[in-house]
């Protein structure tokens, strides 16, 4: 078995700091499947049943997906989970909003 080399390997999202900014007026480089995997620290695969699922902003040039960084940005905002307290997670008791199970 060959051993892949790294000239031979996509560069990662980190190497290109440009990907997400925005200047006024220009056009934005597109991410596409394995950039976005990279950065939502998912597999490929994953990123391709959101998109079929149609759970992600995405554009279609011809049979290729591809994101818009500022369309992500707002989709990961939108689904942020904001920090609320329902138990007492050290004591294991549930809190006086959390709802009992019953048997």
């Amino acid at each position: 078995m060959r051993a892949h080399s790294n000239s031979n390997m996509r560069p990662s999202v980190r190497q290109h700091p440009d990907l997400t900014k925005n200047p006024a007026g220009d056009l934005v480089e597109l991410l596409d499947v394995h950039d976005l995997a990279l950065v939502l620290g998912v597999g490929e695969r994953y990123v391709y049943r959101l998109v079929n699922e149609r759970r992600v902003p995405f554009v279609k040039l011809g049979h290729y997906v591809r994101f818009d960084p500022n369309e992500i940005q707002e989709w990961l905002d939108a689904a942020r989970v904001s920090e609320t307290v329902r138990g007492d997670h050290s004591t294991g008791r549930p809190g006086p909003t959390a709802q009992r199970r019953l048997p």
